[in-house]
């Protein structure tokens, strides 16, 4: 806790609850220790000032649980502080205890329904967004700037001269292009290509791509029940593609403002792939046109955070391409982050054995291992990240057997214990087993030699 300043003088009775609240915050009581603090407060307003001092120490290095309960102390005798609300809102969020930072950021707004960062915060809360304050402000306001929904183009390949959606995107440096999904010369253009697009439809029943494709053009042209007819035609050929749903959604929503049936659409998407960035974008352009302000914000703040992972990018494929070309030309940190954001909504074994092979470039080694036995350990058969981490433990047997050749015999130990962390090998543990002998430790030999045949006999009977 603060050193309290010599030329004050505390109530003593106050001075025994703020020693109470310390040895309580040693022993990580935290709730006696806030209890304790509030009364010394109580019983001297002296404190105040110290239990100020205490939390912004708290905040600066990383001390949630403490801050909170001194923020709770305080709190008592500041009930219109919506600054310090916010904080302790932060706090729990940190230790992931959102239902009581959403109450702390409720609290605030209702002090101040202003506070835009209060706003913000509580609605990161609903998708566990970590970002907080202006750094979630700023990264939301750039999705926010979104004003259509995003729909899926054509699944089959045409002429340039074919109308097309205008889509929104996230360019490569984050900029947003609002541009609307139309432009007026493709609205003409459509009727042009209307009956070539029908007769393909007609000629290809069976097709849903053929039907989604007339869909879209008919979306394009704005002919909405036709637009929403071919959609339709296009769902029950393919019941299971999101994509159709997606703008069978989205069409429902716009040409017959049906916005509860184009919800439940979405949301289903979204609770089969809690990623997908063009359904949390279209809830939230949904909430906008339903007059739900902040509804619409939880689903701006999740977007900003998604995009910013994937560096703006919208659909899975176009990440796994650029991180490829990132991979390929070595950008390392991009590749490295893609990757990453990749990971979490799939797992996907070549991606984990090329995040260690980045890391490996990058000279952090253990992260490299992390990611091979991570690949491994999904895929037993991916045969690069196995000769990956074979590579690093004959690098460390070379350096074992260099140290060994200079009798730096603790230091060779060192190293095959690594060795052998990574993958069992026969040679390793046969190692280990004559360093031991020749250090004298029998007992340790023993257990390498017993696991080096134990290893030897599973080869056998592979």
């Amino acid at each position: 806790m603060a050193m309290l300043a010599k030329e004050k003088t505390f109530n003593p009775a106050a001075q025994s609850q703020w020693n109470a609240a310390l040895r309580n915050f040693a022993k990580k009581l935290y709730n006696r220790a806030m209890l304790n603090m509030r009364e010394a407060i109580h019983k001297d307003p002296l404190y105040l000032e110290e239990a100020r001092i205490q939390l912004n120490s708290y905040f600066r290095t990383g001390q949630p649980e403490k801050a909170i309960a001194v923020g709770l102390a305080i709190i008592v005798f500041e009930p219109e502080n919506f600054r310090l609300m916010n904080q302790i809102g932060n706090a729990q969020r940190k230790i992931g205890n959102y239902k009581k930072a959403l109450q702390m950021y409720q609290g605030a707004l209702k002090v101040n329904p202003k506070y835009a960062h209060a706003r913000y915060n509580m609605a990161a809360c609903y998708f566990k967004v970590p970002k907080m304050d202006e750094a979630l402000v700023r990264q939301t306001k750039f999705v926010e700037k979104f004003i259509v929904y995003r729909r899926t183009g054509y699944q089959l390949t045409y002429d340039d001269a074919v109308p097309k959606l205008g889509n929104q995107q996230m360019p490569k440096y984050f900029r947003v292009d609002a541009d609307l999904p139309y432009k007026e010369e493709d609205v003409e253009g459509a009727e042009i290509w209307i009956s070539r697009f029908e007769k393909r439809a007609k000629d290809n029943p069976d097709s849903w791509q053929h039907q989604f494709d007339l869909a879209v053009l008919y979306d394009i042209g704005r002919f909405g029940e036709l637009a929403l007819r071919y959609y339709q035609k296009a769902a029950q050929l393919n019941a299971q593609s999101d994509l159709i749903q997606n703008n069978l959604a989205v069409a429902i929503a716009e040409y017959r403002k049906n916005f509860k049936k184009a919800k439940e659409m979405f949301l289903s998407i979204l609770k089969k792939d809690r990623s997908n960035r063009t359904i949390v974008l279209n809830l939230a352009i949904l909430h906008r046109k339903m007059n739900k302000p902040f509804s619409m914000l939880k689903y701006f703040t999740y977007l900003g955070e998604l995009l910013a992972k994937s560096q703006g990018l919208f659909s899975l494929n176009d990440m796994i391409q650029t991180a490829e070309e990132c991979y390929e030309q070595g950008e390392h940190d991009k590749a490295i982050k893609l990757y990453e954001a990749l990971l979490e909504e799939k797992d996907e074994p070549e991606w984990m054995y090329r995040l260690g092979v980045l890391y490996h470039r990058k000279l952090k080694i253990k992260s490299a291992i992390a990611y091979w036995k991570q690949a491994l350990a999904v895929a037993p058969d991916h045969t690069a990240s196995f000769e990956a981490l074979n590579e690093q433990i004959d690098n460390l047997e070379d350096e074992a057997q260099e140290l060994l050749d200079d009798n730096f015999l603790l230091d060779a130990v060192s190293l095959l214990e690594l060795a052998t962390s990574i993958y069992p090998r026969v040679n390793t543990y046969e190692l280990l087993a004559d360093i031991h002998e020749e250090l004298g430790e029998k007992e340790l030999a023993d257990q390498a030699a017993l696991r080096a045949r134990e290893l030897a006999e599973k080869e056998e009977i592979a």
